[in-house]
């Protein structure tokens, strides 16, 4: 990710607490042998004014009870210990908790936990806590843009939505539904086109991996050094070189969900690689370049300038596509110095 978001947004994360604290007694009172409380005194009482009319809520729980009667002592523990996993979502991304998903569980419990879950989904909506969370991460947001790409600006707040895309998919982790750790403001190609229904904690081969957690502190840049500004075949177009700084694992599987690097090279870099050229030639020329050492002087400047634009207006590409630009003629390439030169005062 190219930013976090902030923590506190999870702040109104009630409903999923209510729901988690209610099936913990479930499960309690289950093992037991004790005779449950009816609806709505099964939920816990400071939530419990807010949902006793959530008929839908009600029905689903019922239906999920009903499922974990019909399990063995330790079929229940499983599904118990699945709830929990998929839960503690800061421990899974970053690898250091296992994380069982829906399909290991009896069958017949997997349809009533998805249908409780994706009902507590439908009413964050309602109890307009799905509002409350995207209005926080906006209004926390410099660049107003979606940090898993940096490609497309959000909406503000009182426009239709953006997606909220479930981090770990419902189909598979079906218990963290309505949990706000899981659920992320995204862009909709990242969400339709890209990243979609895939586990982000597996590779395509099924092999664990750690995931960047969206909530937390870790975010990288995008380096293009090694690039080669006129490569070959024709001595024109850039050979792209495209890194994720710092190369920690959770970044390849950042960039793998995306498909930033084609993206990047298709969508920005390949398009707009000249007009960039052009636009900074302008902006040498009005500050009257008239030879090698003020152009220099005006490529450091102008690259300073992208820095301090950030993510806007996909400043962080061009950015780093400005450093290779001064790297290399500070190296003293003779095209690159050559080509500046004939776009500034040698025209």
């Amino acid at each position: 990710m190219l930013y976090n978001y902030p923590p506190e947004a999870t702040n109104g994360n009630w409903l999923h607490w209510c729901l988690a604290q209610t099936l913990m007694q479930v499960h309690r009172e289950l093992d037991l042998k004790k005779t449950l409380p009816k609806w709505p005194l099964i939920i816990p009482d400071e939530y419990r004014e807010k949902l006793k009319l959530k008929h839908g809520l009600r029905d689903k729980l019922k239906t999920y009870t009903n499922a974990l009667k019909g399990l063995s002592d330790a079929e229940r523990q499983r599904v118990l210990e699945t709830l929990v996993s998929q839960n503690q979502i800061r421990r899974v991304l970053c690898g250091r908790r296992s994380c069982k998903r829906i399909d290991s569980l009896p069958e017949t419990i997997r349809e009533p936990a998805k249908d409780l879950f994706t009902c507590a989904f439908g009413l964050l909506t309602s109890l307009e806590i799905r509002d409350s969370h995207y209005q926080t991460i906006y209004k926390r947001s410099d660049a107003k843009l979606c940090p898993f790409c940096g490609l497309e600006y959000f909406d503000a707040p009182g426009a239709p939505r953006e997606d909220d895309d479930h981090y770990l998919p419902k189909s598979q982790y079906p218990f963290a539904a309505a949990n706000l750790w899981n659920l992320v403001p995204m862009g909709h190609k990242c969400n339709s086109r890209y990243k979609g229904t895939a586990d982000p904690l597996m590779t395509g081969g099924g092999i664990r991996r750690k995931v960047l957690n969206p909530y937390g502190a870790q975010c990288f840049t995008i380096s293009l050094i090694g690039t080669v500004p006129l490569g070959p075949p024709d001595g024109i177009t850039p050979s792209w070189q495209i890194a994720f700084l710092p190369s920690f694992e959770e970044a390849t599987t950042w960039e793998e969900l995306f498909d930033l690097s084609t993206r990047y090279r298709r969508d920005v870099l390949d398009p707009h690689w000249q007009k960039w050229l052009e636009e900074f030639g302008a902006f040498a020329r009005e500050k009257d370049v008239t030879d090698e050492a003020s152009l220099r002087d005006a490529l450091a400047s102008y690259c300073r300038i992208m820095r301090a634009w950030g993510l806007s207006d996909r400043a962080f590409l061009k950015s780093a596509y400005f450093d290779v630009i001064l790297d290399e003629f500070n190296k003293q390439n003779g095209h690159i110095i050559g080509l500046l030169s004939r776009i500034t005062y040698d025209r």
